[in-house]
């Protein structure tokens, strides 16, 4: 019997045994094997008359768990050829989008019930907590779209074509904002433009590296989705306006920008309808490469759109400028989705969106051609318009019901302690552990992923300490919040030339907090009157009666022999907050 990843396409018939519960979607006359069970098969005999009209009321995502096969006749009218490709191109997505990618994510929404087990997303949920920071003092995107800025917006994806734009970004950037992805923002720099907005929906660990040598960008506006790990490089850009709440039961805002996990392309449209741009310009979306085989494998007749045919793990089709091309099932699922999404926003702000290529799978419907020609066509944007509406956004507040998350925090705290106890006390056997919901957990980790011969309890039991870690920094800022909150001073622990970079910073962070300077002492040591200071052997004792202290990036470097050993788990390390290092001025 014949496995498929990917959903096939056969000319004429279904070979025989091949078929093990797949849908059939037989377009015209083709042959279906008496044996398959008429429920499983979908008739469209009429693809141009009847499109999908004739059974999208039973499009649910629960009948295509088991892969769609699709069956072509030998020919095929180009009217009709039309209909097939866009009926394929609908029912790849649904399948993707329903069927394949919640079967790999632990967090997606599992409406087909693919899920073999519900588990913790544990690496979402550190980076989450890691975030608290900005997730506790960042706006949501409703409060952009509020502001009605109305510029065109130019958006920046890593595709091919995306180098046709490169070379007169520079100039374009006259004519509109320019928006990137993590992947994009390297680029978009290289070629002398820092973006004025950079998107981050992935979630991916690996997307960090994209931004790890970025200079700080204070004209940008960093709109990330709340289960990125953006919180190493958050404080490179003006600020952070978030995609959604981080939890609706501990911040109750239900605003979340359009968006949608089957491609980050989703959320950039989202992003020109909260700006409520005029024109959206989408470069280097070709969700396509060059066919690499010497043909397409239909060899049917028709002047219409080839179907779309399976070829080991990629699609093979045409693009819209009639090239043949191949791509990944994703690629067909987000041209469907970002359709739907331009429609849906074009409908709502009146946004209208254009592609920079034709060598793409976008339809020409929703994203007519519009090169860089219409772009230097537009009359010059003002970006002080912008940055001022930013700066409007930037310095509203969301309400966290701060006693909830803390509450919220300190029951999910025990419960990993918990967890980590059973790791690494040494009292439970293994085979229990190998059976622990984490270790599962861990088993289906994307990114990084577990191959091959590994001790996935190892892996797990450093997982727990990394989650309890994260649960206790997040706790430590809402110490810290509380504390601001009833008026009561912070203890921060710091070198005299971090003192103004980090009270700006942290007055964002904590909101109103006043702050209470420490330093420890040490030859030669800076003059700081401002400052307590703290003998070198009098530290820890010290640490041990704050309930917080937040500790500069200076102070746990130069003290690191002191820090490491902090009791109580008491001490907030701003490196995650200000970097590595706060260099002093220099005259």
């Amino acid at each position: 019997m014949v496995r498929y990843r990917l959903n096939p396409t056969f000319v004429g018939e279904i070979p025989e045994d091949h078929w093990h519960g797949q849908l059939v979607v037989a377009f015209g006359r083709v042959r279906i094997d008496a044996a398959i069970p008429e429920d499983r098969v979908w008739r469209v005999e009429n693809p141009a008359g009847d499109g999908i009209r004739g059974f999208a009321d039973r499009l649910r995502p629960e009948l295509l768990v088991d892969g769609i096969f699709f069956v072509v006749p030998e020919s095929l009218e180009p009217e009709d050829a039309c209909a097939v490709f866009d009926i394929q191109r609908l029912l790849i997505h649904l399948h993707y989008k329903y069927v394949y990618f919640p079967q790999r994510s632990l967090s997606t929404a599992d409406v087909a019930g693919v899920r073999e087990e519900s588990l913790p997303d544990v690496i979402r949920e550190i980076n989450q907590l890691r975030n608290y920071p900005w997730l506790l003092s960042s706006p949501l995107t409703d409060k952009l779209a509020r502001e009605k800025i109305g510029l065109p917006l130019l958006v920046v994806l890593p595709g091919p074509s995306m180098h046709e734009v490169l070379p007169r970004l520079e100039a374009m950037r006259d004519h509109c904002l320019v928006a990137c992805v993590g992947r994009t923002v390297n680029d978009c720099l290289h070629a002398g433009v820092i973006p004025d907005v950079v998107i981050q929906l992935d979630t991916y660990q690996v997307q960090r590296n994209f931004y790890e040598n970025l200079p700080d960008m204070p004209e940008t506006l960093l709109v990330p989705l709340s289960i990125c790990p953006f919180y190493p490089y958050a404080r490179k850009f003006r600020g952070v306006v978030m995609m959604d709440s981080f939890n609706l039961e501990l911040l109750p805002n239900p605003a979340r920008l359009r968006e949608s996990y089957v491609s980050t392309i989703t959320a950039c449209l989202g992003l020109a309808e909260a700006l409520h741009a005029p024109h959206c310009f989408i470069a280097g979306a070709d969700l396509s490469a060059p066919l690499a085989l010497a043909g397409h494998p239909y060899e049917g007749r028709t002047s219409g759109p080839l179907p779309v045919f399976s070829h080991r793990n990629t699609y093979l089709f045409q693009r819209r400028d009639g090239s043949l091309a191949q791509g990944w099932d994703y690629f067909i699922a987000t041209a469907q989705e970002v359709d739907q999404f331009a429609e849906a926003i074009g409908q709502n702000t009146g946004t209208r969106f254009y592609s920079t290529t034709d060598a793409t799978l976008l339809s020409r419907r929703w994203f007519p051609h519009g090169p860089p020609e219409t772009i230097l066509g537009l009359p010059q944007v003002d970006r002080a318009v912008f940055l001022a509406a930013v700066d409007r956004v930037l310095a509203v507040r969301e309400d966290v019901d701060i006693t909830r998350t803390r509450m919220h925090l300190l029951r999910l705290l025990e419960e990993v302690r918990g967890a980590e106890t059973a790791y690494v006390g040494g009292g439970v056997p293994r085979e229990v552990l190998e059976n622990h919901t984490l270790t599962k957990a861990v088993g289906r980790m994307r990114n990084p992923m577990l191959k091959g011969d590994v001790d996935r309890v190892g892996v797990a039991a450093r997982v727990a300490s990394k989650w309890r870690e994260a649960l206790n920094d997040a706790r430590l800022l809402i110490q810290a919040v509380t504390q601001a909150g009833r008026g009561r001073a912070v203890p921060l622990l710091c070198l005299p030339h971090e003192v103004e970079p980090l009270k700006m910073m942290l007055g964002r962070i904590v909101g109103g907090g006043r702050w209470e300077l420490f330093t420890i002492s040490t030859p030669p040591c800076p003059p700081f009157p401002e400052a307590e200071t703290l003998a070198v052997n009098d530290v820890l004792g010290w640490l041990a009666g704050q309930q917080a202290v937040f500790a500069s990036p200076g102070i746990m470097k130069e003290f690191e022999y002191i820090m490491d050993y902090a009791p109580g788990g008491n001490v907030y390390d701003l490196r995650r907050v200000a970097g590595p290092e706060i260099k002093r001025e220099t005259v």
